[in-house]
This record gives C-alpha cells, structure tokens and sequence, in this order.
C-alpha cells in the first residue's frame, strides 16, 4: 500500500510540473521570447496562405463586377461611336470651310473686275463727255474731219452725248447738221443706230 501510495504522489508530480512547464513555455511564446512554431510545427500561429481561387469573390459581388465590366464596355463603344461622329462633323466643316473659301475668293475676283469695269465705264462716260464738249465748242468742218476717221461705235455715243448736252441746256444740237455733213450711208447708218439706242434707252426707263 505503501508503494502505490509513492508511485502516485510521483505521477500526480510529474503531471503538476509538466503542466507548469507547458503554461511556463506557451507564456513565453507569448511573449515572444521563443517561438514554440519552430520546434513544434503543429502550433505554428502563421494562418495557412488561400489564394483567390480558393477564395473567390461571392455570386452577388461577382454579378456587380461583371455588371460594372459590362458598362464600361457599353461606354467605351458608346464613346468610340461618338468619336467617328465628331471626325465626320469636322470632316464636313472643313470641306464647307474650302467650299468658303473658294465663294468668297470668287466673289472678291468678281467683285474686282466688277470695280475694273465700273472705272472703265467712268473713264470711257467721262472721255464721250470731254469729246463732246470739244466737238460742240469747234467749227463743224473741223469736227467732221475728226470724227471721218472714227469708227462708228466711237462716234455714236458721242453724238448721243452731244445730243444729252444740249437738251439738259435746252438748246439746239448741233448733230443732225454734222450728219448732214458726212457721207450719206454712213449719215444713214449712224442716225439709224442712234434710234436704235434711244428705243433700247426708253426700254431700260420703263423696265
């Protein structure tokens, strides 16, 4: 009886120091002063590494990021379409920008020989007038000599003109004596195309 007795105060102890010495070694763990992982890899504290695999998004998260995918490709065409928009809209622009240009340069070459002809118009109207006012002021004879070597295009609106004159001035003109004076064809052939030029006259009036 005597024995027994021994042999369990000897386990009772050897279980009371074990369990200390336990206690002892997981406090030092804890503090950090030993790391029990190395000697025993069973109690290893590190979590074990899960990969995204093993680990995926849940079903309701994954329809969102599949959602929001799906959205940015909508608006990635969505973009690209109104890009091709935007090239033709400028493509347009700048053919109707040459198309411009092209008016407005024609315009501006019409606009100066329209300014040519105007000033030729005044020089020719002003050089019919000077004319006749140097026949009106010179003997018939002389003014016959001059005009027997003019075409009759340079003669007829001079004797128009002369004819204005003295109608503004309320006096006789002098041109039907000169035609008396000429050749009778040509006298008849410049007194025919000066009626001619007052009918198309009255007719630019009434029109």
């Amino acid at each position: 009886m005597s024995d027994f007795s021994d042999k369990s105060l000897i386990v009772y102890f050897s279980l009371i120091i074990l369990f200390c010495l336990g206690i002892f070694l997981y406090l030092l763990d804890s503090w950090q002063l030993i790391k029990l992982g190395e000697f025993l890899p069973g109690l290893s504290q590190d979590a074990p590494l899960v990969t995204d695999e093993q680990n995926p998004p849940d079903e309701l998260e994954w329809l969102r990021l599949e959602k929001e995918q799906k959205r940015l490709e909508e608006q990635q065409i969505k973009l690209a379409e109104e890009k091709n928009i935007l090239e033709e809209e400028k493509s347009k622009i700048k053919e109707r920008e040459i198309g411009l240009e092209k008016k407005i340069e024609s315009f501006q070459l019409e606009k100066d020989a329209f300014a040519d002809s105007k000033k030729e118009y005044q020089n020719r109207k002003k050089n019919i007038n000077d004319m006749a006012r140097r026949l009106e002021a010179m003997p018939p004879q002389d003014a016959v000599e001059i005009i027997t070597n003019w075409n009759n295009s340079d003669v007829l609106p001079v004797f128009l003109q002369m004819e204005r004159n003295a109608q503004l001035e309320g006096g006789d003109s002098i041109v039907p004596y000169l035609l008396t004076l000429l050749p009778r064809e040509r006298s008849a052939l410049l007194m025919n195309l000066m009626l001619d030029e007052r009918a198309q006259e009255e007719d630019d009036k009434n029109n």
